[in-house]
């Protein structure tokens, strides 16, 4: 998958916002709105999968461009430099809105939160409809397409996650969120506290260590421990009738 942005700014806001989402976990691909100024192509090019509008364009860019973000619904984030501008964002049909002070330290994450909704499995294509599918830590274009049933643990880690399987372990800089919403509503899968989830059909075993922990142990061999409260809790969800 590529993500398409359209981007609604200066040039000089292009380049540096551009460079602030050189981390980007998949490949990116810029659509400078200019290039579409003249004519209403945006409208209809699917391949702009969100947009990124700066305030003071705006109001410099065309009606039927501004009208893309409610007729499309395209994720869309707004920067700003007036706050009373960014109470006006939601109504003008951007999902998300920051200011510019804090671009540097929200741009990214902003974008990866806003694109969470390409991950869930009614968005997703027939054929990764049971497939777990991220890109490995070291090259945005090496792509794996897990099977969820071979699936035994997600964890995250500080700047990258840890994809547990039947058929080996995976490090990946995917954002935690985007691996964990394709597992939704998937029976299998609980999620056990924000840095966890796990596939139950993989459980081998979970026994009580000493008063305050439990160990968990899984088919692949791997083993983690658990505070009481979350053994506790994850026996409740194995075993509700006890």
């Amino acid at each position: 998958m590529e993500f398409h942005c359209l981007w609604l700014t200066t040039q000089s806001q292009y380049k540096s916002w551009r460079a602030l989402l050189s981390q980007f976990p998949i490949r990116l691909t810029h659509q400078n709105y200019l290039s579409y100024a003249q004519t209403n192509s945006a409208l209809n090019r699917k391949k702009v999968a969100f947009c990124i509008w700066s305030e003071e364009e705006f109001h410099n860019t065309p009606k039927y461009l501004q009208k893309l973000l409610v007729k499309k619904q395209k994720p869309s984030l707004l920067l700003v430099k007036e706050n009373r501008f960014a109470l006006n964002a939601f109504q003008l049909g951007f999902s998300h809105c920051i200011d510019e002070i804090q671009v540097d330290s929200l741009l990214l994450p902003s974008v990866l939160d806003m694109l969470t909704t390409y991950f869930k499995p009614k968005n997703k294509s027939l054929f990764l409809q049971k497939k777990l599918w991220f890109t490995d830590s070291s090259s945005a274009d090496k792509i794996y397409f897990l099977p969820l049933e071979k699936t035994v643990l997600l964890k995250k880690g500080k700047n990258q996650q840890k994809v547990y399987s039947t058929s080996g372990n995976y490090v990946s800089i995917f954002p935690f969120e985007w691996l964990v919403i394709q597992c939704e509503n998937h029976p299998d899968f609980y999620k056990l506290n924000a840095k966890l989830l796990l596939n139950i059909q993989h459980i081998q075993s979970l026994k009580k260590g000493n008063r305050d922990s439990f160990s968990l142990s899984f088919s692949t061999a791997e083993k983690i421990q658990l505070s009481n409260k979350e053994g506790l809790a994850l026996r409740q969800f194995l075993n509700p009738l006890t």
